[in-house]
């Protein structure tokens, strides 16, 4: 398996966004991961992955014309929190959502 095949199994046509081949190419070449090599356990991949999730979020909720689409942001951002938290980063679950003195 390459590391363009291991992104594209992590992020998956299922969430009803669909990325072409070029998305993942980029996206693996921008955090500096050869696509076609063979894949290893790599955290530069899920980084990737990170940052193809942010794509998908940014874009969740469509219109143009008769067209729309709306997907379920909260389970994308759970999958996207959960290889953020992989790599070390805060995400929304680490922050603080209230405080009582009593």
């Amino acid at each position: 398996m390459t590391n363009l095949e291991a992104i594209m199994t992590n992020v998956s046509g299922a969430h009803g966004v669909v990325l072409t081949e070029n998305h993942f190419v980029k996206t693996l070449l921008d955090v500096g991961v050869n696509p076609t090599a063979e894949y290893s356990k790599n955290p530069l991949i899920d980084k990737a992955t990170v940052a193809l999730y942010d794509v998908i979020i940014a874009g969740a909720n469509l219109k143009e014309g008769d067209l729309s689409y709306s997907i379920d942001i909260n389970a994308l951002k759970k999958i996207r929190d959960s290889f953020a938290e992989k790599l070390g980063e805060k995400t929304k679950n680490d922050e603080v959502r209230g405080i009582s003195i009593w």
